[in-house]
């Protein structure tokens, strides 16, 4: 059994679960039911244990706009493919900047730009490992942990010009509050 420590935080997203074991944070879960979805999944190989992740503090300084870059350690669990593109964007994309599928695909050494927006589907630790910084060449590109609205958020939250174009790809936008009038870090 792993052993792990979970919470759920409020964030203008609305609720992110945060699991942590011994060795870093493992998983990041920007839907409504995370914390039931990841007991259901982690049943008979996690063990919860009491407390909060050390991981949760950096994620409640981000969504408050005072952290730029996270520190906490990571306990990926992947491909090496997979691996090797989530880091390529942990490494190369700081907070506010995008780059495209093409341009994670040639960081991670390959030519393969839709198979790097399969590996960034199943990125274990949204925002930590910033995948929703990766757009198309045209367009807003994946969706973001299932939601084209929570890319769009967090990108505006970074202070990206979000191009207004986009937005009539985002069927569901007003449905999250804009972020965008929240004070980024470094502004006071």
């Amino acid at each position: 059994m792993i052993e792990c420590k979970v919470a759920t935080l409020s964030t203008f997203l609305g609720p992110v679960t945060v699991v942590e074991t011994a060795r870093g944070g493992r998983h990041v879960d920007l839907l409504d039911d995370g914390a039931r979805q990841f007991a259901r999944e982690a049943a008979g190989r996690f063990l919860r244990l009491p407390g909060e992740p050390e991981c949760a503090q950096e994620f409640r300084d981000y969504f408050a706009g005072r952290l730029r870059a996270f520190a906490c350690p990571m306990d990926l669990v992947g491909t090496d493919f997979q691996r090797r593109c989530w880091l390529a964007v942990e490494r190369s994309v700081p907070f506010g900047e995008t780059i495209t599928y093409a341009q994670e695909a040639r960081l991670a050494g390959t030519t393969g730009y839709q198979a790097v927006g399969q590996a960034n589907r199943r990125n274990p630790l949204a925002i930590r490992i910033p995948c929703h910084r990766v757009v198309a060449s045209g367009g807003p590109g994946g969706y973001f942990a299932g939601r084209l609205d929570l890319k769009r958020a967090l990108l505006r939250f970074e202070g990206w010009a979000w191009p207004e174009e986009w937005d009539a790809l985002v069927p569901n936008a007003a449905e999250i509050p804009d972020a965008g009038a929240l004070t980024r870090p470094g502004e006071r």
